[in-house]
């Protein structure tokens, strides 16, 4: 053992970016939206405010923002697992190494469909799984 490869270090380190952008989306109101302020005699008064995902989305958006999660924690297994100084043979080995490929590609999809509104918090992210997979030789 040589210590901790660099492919394992870039995956974890892409699965906290992936906490950090969750939370930050959560939790700090980024989006517009209106309100209804005072309502008399069919005359609205709105406002404008910010407000985070989960009060635009409702508690459905706990998804959009766990799949980035998965992903990412696939990288870290596939980083782990697909350590050269494992026993196994080189097809096991090969296939482990794989899913961080996988990880990167779908990441890859997940920014690009959502890059107007989710998926430029998670560049970082992809950046990080693109390069353990690069690295998980």
């Amino acid at each position: 053992m040589s210590g901790i490869k660099l492919a394992t270090i870039l995956a974890g380190l892409s699965h906290i970016s992936t906490v950090i952008s969750a939370v930050i989306l959560m939790f700090i109101p980024l989006f517009a939206g209106t309100e209804i302020v005072a309502q008399s005699g069919g005359l609205n008064q709105l406002s404008e405010t910010k407000l985070t995902l989960i009060e635009m989305n409702g508690t459905g958006a706990m998804l959009t923002l766990i799949f980035p999660w998965v992903v990412t924690g696939l990288s870290v297994v596939s980083t782990i697992m697909g350590a050269p100084e494992r026993k196994e043979t080189k097809k096991v080995l090969w296939r482990w190494r794989s899913y961080s490929w996988g990880a990167a590609i779908i990441m890859a999809f997940f920014v690009a469909l959502s890059f107007t509104t989710l998926g430029i918090f998670y560049i970082p992210a992809l950046s990080l799984a693109i390069g353990a997979a690069i690295f998980n030789k």
